[in-house]
Order: C-alpha cells, then sequence, then structure tokens
C-alpha cells in the first residue's frame, strides 16, 4: 500500500494519474481488500467511486476481491456484487462460509481476519486454519 500523491494541478491529469496509480498498484496484488470505500463531500460521507474503481480494475485484472462488506459504504456494495456472483470471483472453490461472516456485522475481529485469510488459504490450496498467533 502507498498514499496517492496530493500535489497534481491539473484535474484532468490527475484523474488519469489516479486511474494510472490505481491500475500500477492493484496489478502487482494477487488479491485485494475493500474495507469502508466512503470520502466526505459538503460535510457528509458519501460512496467513494475511487473504491469502486479500484473493484473494476481489479475484477478487470484478474485479482481476487476480498470485501469486507460489514464496514459498509463501497465495500459492501462490493460484497453483494461478489457474494452474488462468486463463481466470477473465485472459480469452483466455495468460500460461501467466509463470505457470509465478511458481511455480517457483529462478528469479532479476529472472527474477521480469519474468514479473509481463510479466503487466501482456499484460494491457495492450503488447509484452513487459524491465521492468529499469540504473542
Amino acid at each position: 500500500m502507498f498514499p496517492f500523491p496530493q500535489e497534481i494541478p491539473d484535474r484532468t491529469q490527475k484523474e488519469v494519474f489516479y486511474s494510472q496509480y490505481r491500475e500500477s498498484m492493484i496489478g502487482s496484488a494477487g488479491f485485494a481488500f475493500f474495507l469502508c470505500g466512503n470520502r466526505e463531500e459538503s460535510g457528509k460521507p458519501v460512496l467513494s467511486p475511487g473504491v469502486i474503481h479500484e473493484f473494476e480494475i481489479a475484477r478487470n485484472l484478474g485479482v481476487t476481491p476480498i470485501p469486507i462488506g460489514a464496514t459498509g459504504w463501497a465495500a459492501e456494495q462490493i460484497w453483494k456484487e461478489v457474494k452474488d456472483k462468486p463463481a466470477a470471483y473465485f472459480g469452483n472453490i466455495d468460500v460461501s462460509a467466509q463470505l457470509q461472516i465478511l458481511g455480517e456485522s457483529g462478528h469479532s475481529d479476529d472472527e474477521y481476519i480469519d474468514a479473509a485469510f481463510g479466503i487466501i488459504r482456499e484460494m491457495a490450496g492450503g488447509p484452513p486454519r487459524s491465521v492468529r498467533t499469540e504473542i
């Protein structure tokens, strides 16, 4: 992860640069996590079109999305899309139990982490296990 540069004066240049920046960042990943996805406009939170664009880039590049729908906003919208069409994102691998957890509020942080990394393990063909260890 790396932050977006903020000092690009021309709006058109900024949009093109941000799109290329997103493609570069996402294109080097195997998985893309989506959390929240809102921004402030006129003092109120609104859905972030940038996060939706990042999801579209991930989809087009074949990067596996892991939306934490329980965080709301764009992540919830992405979660609904992924949950409704799992074969398009996970092939014949069944991650429905993990997706269900990621879309429900009220789970512990450990449960969300285990569900998210459970998807990665399933996609990688590894055995299911807990990713949390005590330090």
